[in-house]
């Protein structure tokens, strides 16, 4: 083979197929100063994005693969008490689990299930969290799966955020701001 040509794998001809992007890129002909800012770059980049990210929608990013969506806290009129709901998508190639919810400002947060026998609906505390099996996702939702806030030390009002940390078995801990609305405001 000749200097300065690529090996092109089979592989590599279908991502470049896929994406466009030519492989036979000669680093070689870059400036040295090139080089440097490409290495420190690829050295922050995995630092950069080890922690969970929020983003603007207000989905929380974990590394991995796991994302949380659409927060919301419901609080019944006095504010003490209430629910959250949420989406949690898991992109990983594993299984996660919701285990526990903590927040400052709230004495108790408990995960529960409502369940539909016979047209009696019970709600079921479920102490050991949710599963997420990978490639799903769980929606905690009225009716359904949820998270019971218990004893708000200091009870916020509609449109004031609430800090919710989210303890996942792999992803670990996410902290997420979640909005509030007070029943019939």
């Amino acid at each position: 083979m000749g200097r300065g040509r690529s090996v092109r794998t089979a592989t590599m001809e279908k991502v470049e197929d896929r994406l466009r992007i030519p492989f036979d890129l000669n680093f070689r002909r870059f400036s040295p100063m090139v080089k440097k800012i490409v290495g420190l770059v690829l050295l922050i980049w995995p630092l950069a994005c080890a922690g969970a990210v929020e983003e603007e929608s207000g989905s929380v990013l974990a590394p991995g693969g796991l994302r949380v969506e659409k927060v919301r806290v419901r609080l019944l009129p006095g504010g003490r008490d209430g629910a959250v709901y949420l989406d949690v998508i898991n992109g990983s190639d594993g299984p996660d689990r919701l285990r526990l919810v903590e927040s400052p400002a709230v004495e108790d947060i408990q995960t529960h299930e409502s369940l539909d026998e016979g047209g009696v609906v019970r709600m079921l505390a479920r102490p050991d969290g949710f599963e997420i099996p990978a490639g799903t996702k769980v929606e905690l939702k009225e009716g359904g799966k949820h998270l019971m806030l218990l004893g708000i030390t200091d009870p916020p009002q509609t449109g004031e955020k609430l800090l919710l940390k989210l303890h996942f078995d792999r992803a670990g801990v996410l902290e997420v701001q979640a909005p509030v609305q007070i029943l019939g405001e």
